[in-house]
């Protein structure tokens, strides 16, 4: 069995994030998956989109594997209780399982950002600038509902 899930949400909201904070985001009723991208341990990462069925794996991973980690964990669980479960009807992981590296990038005197913290420790992954405006297109009112977005 697998000792880690790592896990990222995009997601879309009438919402405000940045004014509402995660919490009221993720309870909100038009907040919704788009995709999440996930990967076990070292294996390769991939893809879920919001209309497919759920990946068994994650769901059963979710009911009893170990820990999930995620850069600012706090918005990745409060999707995945507050749209996923019910959405998808997939148990709840349980909060001690959460781990958040944004808060140990912190803890190692490094930025929180996840492009920040790459830059800090010289990785060559690089955040692609191209998500940032699939993000304001696709996840910020109005929505843009443009399919050749999702290609991207």
């Amino acid at each position: 069995m697998s000792n880690i899930l790592w896990l990222d949400y995009e997601s879309r909201s009438e919402c405000n994030l940045t004014t509402k904070g995660a919490y009221n985001y993720a309870a909100h009723p038009s907040t919704k998956v788009i995709c999440a991208a996930y990967a076990f341990d070292d294996e390769p990462v991939l893809l879920w989109w919001a209309d497919e069925p759920f990946p068994k794996r994650v769901a059963d991973y979710f009911f009893s594997g170990g820990q999930i980690r995620c850069h600012n964990e706090e918005f990745d669980r409060l999707i995945t209780w507050y749209v996923v479960c019910p959405d998808y009807n997939v148990s709840e992981p349980i909060l001690e399982r959460w781990y958040c590296t944004a808060v140990q990038a912190a803890a190692n005197g490094l930025p929180r950002s996840l492009e920040d913290v790459g830059r800090a420790v010289d990785s060559q992954l690089k955040k692609d600038h191209r998500g940032a405006y699939l993000i304001r297109q696709l996840c910020i009112p109005p929505f843009s509902e443009d399919p050749t977005l999702l290609q991207e």
